[in-house]
């Protein structure tokens, strides 16, 4: 659906004080004209809610893996409340949970990661957690952003970031 239409359609419908039902399996255009969002795995409703829910809280893997772009960890909980979690060999520290659990599955989306402030250094440079050493693989220039893909212990992420000069990287450049 052309950008035009999706704002002159939730216009209309707030206007007439519509309810409307929209069937799509376009991503941004269920996201975009939507107050609320059902998700269908299967011919079952997977998650109910507001866009901005389903994008930033999605309740499976399925919803995760389906809207919008994101790397899932698998990790090992060491501190439920702390929110302290182990992937491979990297500390991590995630949301504090309301519950005992062993394994927690983490997204990760690309607006989600930042970059190295300087030219060299080791991930052992950085005091803080949540800190993977990477290497680029390549990046995608996507207008106003450019999307770096980085691989760390064996997983690609992607990296949203804006596009201006010092967020341009080379291949194989290491990044923390």
């Amino acid at each position: 659906m052309h950008l035009e239409l999706r704002y002159e359609l939730k216009r209309i419908q707030k206007e007439m004080g519509i309810t409307t039902i929209y069937v799509t399996h376009d991503q941004e255009e269920a996201l975009s004209i939507s107050d609320f969002v059902a998700m269908l795995y299967r011919g079952r409703i997977e998650q109910m809610g507001a866009p901005e829910e389903i994008y930033s809280q999605p309740r499976s893997r399925f919803v995760a893996e389906f809207i919008g772009i994101s790397t899932l960890l698998e990790t090992e909980v060491l501190s439920s409340p702390e929110g302290k979690l182990r992937w491979k060999d990297q500390m991590l520290r995630g949301l504090p949970l309301h519950r005992q659990v062993s394994q927690v599955l983490v997204m990760i989306r690309p607006e989600h990661l930042t970059a190295p402030r300087r030219e060299h250094f080791s991930a052992t440079d950085f005091s803080s957690e949540n800190v993977l050493e990477g290497e680029v693989l390549g990046q995608v220039f996507l207008g106003s952003l450019v999307r770096i893909a980085v691989e760390a212990q064996g997983v690609r992420f992607l990296v949203d970031m804006q596009n201006r000069e010092e967020n341009r990287f080379r291949l194989g450049k290491k990044w923390c």
